[in-house]
């Protein structure tokens, strides 16, 4: 899945992806500088294979559509998974 805008022109070097239990997300660095965590992580990172989480793919794909619009909709029912 990715999240960056698909009609710009993207930079190879602005996409980080993430193996989130095997499933891959790609986003653009700029989706990630509402999270310090993942901003962080996403500075650190060399880029050769995407940074691991053993973490819901489900929790994660709305992690990242929140993070890449204020107005989503994050669904109730997985707000305790973000603790």
């Amino acid at each position: 899945e990715t999240t960056c805008d698909e009609k710009n022109e993207v930079r190879r070097d602005e996409i980080v992806s993430f193996d989130v239990q095997g499933k891959i997300f790609k986003t653009c660095k700029s989706t990630l500088s509402r999270s310090t965590l993942l901003k962080m992580l996403a500075e650190r990172h060399n880029g050769k294979e995407p940074i691991f989480f053993d973490k819901s793919p489900m929790i994660f794909k709305h992690v990242l559509a929140l993070l890449s619009c204020d107005c989503y909709d994050f669904p109730l029912k997985y707000l305790h998974e973000l603790d």
